[in-house]
């Protein structure tokens, strides 16, 4: 039901220029679906709840941040399991959404930065600012997305 809601986070999520020494490893398992209530909507608090997951599983060497490198191994695994191919418009949105959170322009994205980011966007998502996402905003959005991305790849 808030799958979309899911796949939004994780597309977008950041990417970056900076390379790690270590190859990261994709994680073992993903976070567990997102908190929503009887209605399916779906919490700030719930939200900062599945992007701390989210970040764990992106920072893959554990170092309290996460590189492009890092970011890109989930995120790949994602487009490999759909036998789709990151298009150019995909590239460019995912390092355009690294470098969005990357306040410090260090190359890493802190969990703090990581947080920061998700909260600008559960309350991009809460169109109507009353404290919680349903999935009518989830799906507004997300055809937002889509036509925008549509667009761009023409």
């Amino acid at each position: 039901r808030m799958s979309a809601f899911v796949i939004l986070c994780a597309v977008l999520a950041p990417a970056a220029v900076h390379a790690v020494e270590k190859k990261p490893q994709p994680a073992k398992e993903a976070p567990a679906p997102i908190k929503t209530d009887k209605s399916g909507n779906v919490s700030m608090q719930a939200s900062r709840d599945f992007a701390t997951k989210q970040f764990s599983l992106f920072d893959s060497d554990k170092d309290g941040n996460f590189t492009m490198k890092e970011y890109r191994v989930p995120l790949d695994a994602v487009a490999k399991a759909r036998k789709e191919k990151n298009s150019s418009a995909d590239e460019k949105a995912i390092k355009d959404s690294f470098t969005r959170m990357d306040n410090d322009q260090d190359g890493k994205i802190s969990k703090i930065e990581y947080l920061s980011d998700a909260d600008l966007r559960f309350k991009a998502m809460d169109a109507n600012k009353d404290g919680l996402v349903s999935p009518q905003e989830v799906a507004a959005l997300q055809k937002k997305l889509i036509d925008a991305h549509k667009k761009a790849t023409k």
